[in-house]
């Protein structure tokens, strides 16, 4: 007779009798009851499966196998050894379970089973799958420090709280949902902490709906919390949903990842976290995927969200994530792609000292979307290894890049800074592309450098009519290095504030560099002027040079172009000629033996010339003016006419004044020319 087969006609072995269901457990005999009979004519008691161990110390000795009975009793069968299965399939426990530290060597299941008090699994060792596929467990399941011999399976299973902490699984880990589209289900705090998954972790569609904590959790396979496709009783084969989409899976409380380590991907895509998620220190050798479900939408976090010090091995996909909370990247380093295209901040949001070994792209490659930060965001430190994408981004609130790091191009194009930009101590070891990019707070490009700055596509002095402002506020550009500039420079040194030299000369020297020595004069006009204002607005301490530089600008233009200074020089000297000229304006020096006479006019532009130049020179050297009045009746001051030798006098101090001021332009123009 087979093992486990009723014997026609044995009254005494009928299904659903006590004293047969004792002797078929005693035989070895699955222990089976019809599931539509009332649960009085199931009962199984728990007592009866204790009673095999009776000679036999701690180890079974017999298969048990038994489905659809109510189990009445505690069953505690703690250090045993069951040498053949142990399946208890949609079954009933009505009173607690405890298997501690019990050893099974063949099949371990309790496929579609109940439980209604708590249950311990704690220490337990199973050599085949450990298999719970469907089960309700109504009470705390204490798994600790299981050692799984192959996989869990757990598919379409409810638990209340269930604590898996240190438990090692040698295959696979399916909490995944049911052939029906039941999904897994986590009604209390649940617990993965330094749990071991020697293949993959499927949590597809699972239903997180208090605290989840998957600290220290090692997994050498891939992690996947995403929407579950259906899948066969059998094998993990994708087949049609019978019922319609899957859920995607939710957190509704804490969730945490602190420290994990998974060796291949980890999916989290359309995951939503109703509470806060921690994955600090969380290692991924491989993809790691927060981005869109195409049906159940984005990753949500509904709260803040935490990956500081992450490392990815992979491309970090966070392509429409929608943090509503403060979300935290300090220290975190992505080795691949890191896409944060289409996703939206609304709190603030920080990226310090973030490593991006890879290209980072904040705008989607895939619908062109941006990436939207409604608060403030940090940048600070971060290191850009390739090249940065932030075109078109509307950062709403402050943004800071303080001491950060490009090794590749930076793209800001079109972007729109709605309130502080601070860009200082920034290195980059190409260009900075900010063509189209409106900066309406304050922007500080303090102490950056690159190789060319881009603002415009081509180099302006001005701003086209009509055409909207670039900067609104003040800008602030003391110690930025570049070697090329594209700008409309006049627009920008508008809004330079706090006032200092050296954005100017740098802006001059790049003008002197591209051949506009002109544009590059006007520049140094500019700073010259500004720099008169301040010495004016603080005129007590720097009144001397307030009048200085005042003079310089009125008589030569600070040296740049300096046209009203010979045209003032020339004056000087055509209107003393034409006075040396006059009857009575010159007489002759005892040394020369000249005879008075009136002069003509070239001759008193010698005159003119000989008293205007600082030195002695042999042209009009004859001649010294008189003292006599000058006849012009409006060469007076007050009823004093003037003298020809007063007029002399004055000529010679301008002329000491314009000659070397005209002098020192020369040289100074050939100075900055030489520094160019």
């Amino acid at each position: 007779m087979p093992n486990g087969e009723d014997k026609p006609g044995n009254l005494e072995l009928e299904l659903g009798s006590e004293v047969g269901s004792r002797l078929k457990l005693q035989r070895g005999q699955q222990v089976l009851f019809r599931s539509g009979d009332p649960p009085e004519a199931r009962v199984l008691r728990a007592e009866w499966i204790a009673d095999l161990l009776e000679n036999s110390g701690k180890t079974f000795l017999v298969p048990i196998r038994i489905s659809n009975a109510v189990i009445h009793g505690k069953l505690v069968l703690k250090h045993c050894l069951f040498q053949f299965d142990f399946v208890v399939t949609d079954s009933h426990f009505l009173d607690e379970v405890d298997l501690s530290s019990s050893s099974f060597q063949r099949e371990f299941s309790f496929e579609r089973s109940r439980f209604g008090r708590n249950v311990r699994f704690t220490n337990v060792e199973t050599r085949w799958d450990f298999n719970i596929n469907e089960a309700e467990f109504s009470d705390n399941t204490e798994c600790r420090a299981m050692n799984v011999g192959k996989a869990i399976q757990a598919r379409g299973t409810r638990f209340c709280r269930i604590d898996f902490e240190g438990t090692v699984v040698q295959g696979d880990a399916a909490f995944i949902s049911s052939p029906t589209g039941r999904p897994a289900t986590f009604s209390s705090n649940t617990t993965f902490i330094s749990s071991w998954v020697h293949g993959q972790a499927d949590f597809s569609s699972a239903q997180f709906n208090a605290e989840a904590h998957f600290d220290l959790m090692r997994v050498d396979g891939g992690v996947f919390f995403r929407r579950d496709e259906f899948r066969d009783a059998v094998g993990s084969a994708p087949a049609p949903c019978p019922t319609g989409d899957f859920s995607p899976v939710r957190f509704l409380g804490e969730a945490t990842f602190v420290d994990a380590h998974f060796s291949a991907q980890a999916d989290f895509t359309g995951v939503q976290f109703a509470s806060s998620a921690s994955f600090d220190g969380m290692v991924v050798e491989g993809d790691a995927h927060f981005g869109k479900d195409d049906a159940a939408g984005p990753t949500m976090f509904d709260a803040e969200a935490r990956f500081p010090s992450v490392v990815i091995s992979g491309q970090a996909n966070f392509i429409g994530a929608v943090f509503k909370g403060r979300a935290l990247f300090r220290q975190a380093r992505v080795a691949e792609e890191t896409l944060f295209g289409d996703a939206i901040f609304h709190q603030a949001s920080e990226f310090d000292h973030f490593r991006f070994d890879g290209p980072a792209y904040f705008r989607s490659r895939t619908n062109g979307l941006p990436a939207r930060f409604e608060a403030t965001v940090g940048f600070r430190g971060a290191e850009f290894h390739s090249a940065a994408h932030f075109d078109g981004i509307c950062f709403c609130g402050g943004v800071s890049f303080d001491g950060a790091r490009f090794g590749s191009d930076a793209d800001f194009r079109q972007s729109t800074f709605g309130s502080d930009f601070v860009f200082t101590g920034v290195s980059a070891a190409r260009d900075l592309c900010f063509q189209k990019a409106v900066f309406k707070g304050k922007a500080s490009f303090r102490e950056t450098s690159c190789r060319a700055l881009f603002f415009r596509d081509h180099l302006l002095p001005q701003i086209g009519d009509g055409a909207d402002p670039q900067f609104y506020s003040d800008l602030d550009l003391i110690g930025l290095c570049y070697e090329r500039i594209y700008v409309a420079w006049g627009e920008l040194l508008d809004k330079l504030e706090p006032f200092d030299e050296h954005p100017y000369q740098q802006l001059e020297r790049s003008l002197r560099g591209s051949g506009d020595d002109a544009s590059a004069g006007e520049v140094y006009v500019r700073q010259r002027k500004r720099a008169l204002g301040l010495y004016w607005a603080d005129w007590r301490r720097k009144w001397g040079r307030a009048v200085c530089d005042s003079g310089y600008y009125v008589l030569a233009r600070f040296g740049v172009r300096p046209v009203r200074l010979f045209v003032i020089g020339i004056i000087l000297l055509c209107t003393s000629a034409w006075i040396f000229s006059l009857p009575g304006a010159v007489t002759p020096k005892h040394d020369f033996g000249a005879l008075p006479r009136r002069l003509v006019w070239i001759e008193g532009l010698g005159v003119a010339i000989n008293l205007f130049l600082p030195v002695e020179v042999s042209i009009g050297a004859a001649w010294r003016p008189s003292d006599g009045p000058i006849p012009i009746t409006w060469m007076k001051i007050g009823s004093v006419p003037l003298t020809f030798a007063f007029w002399a006098t004055m000529l010679r101090l301008a002329g000491w004044v314009i000659v070397p001021l005209g002098l020192a332009t020369v040289t100074g123009i050939l100075r900055r020319q030489s520094k160019t």
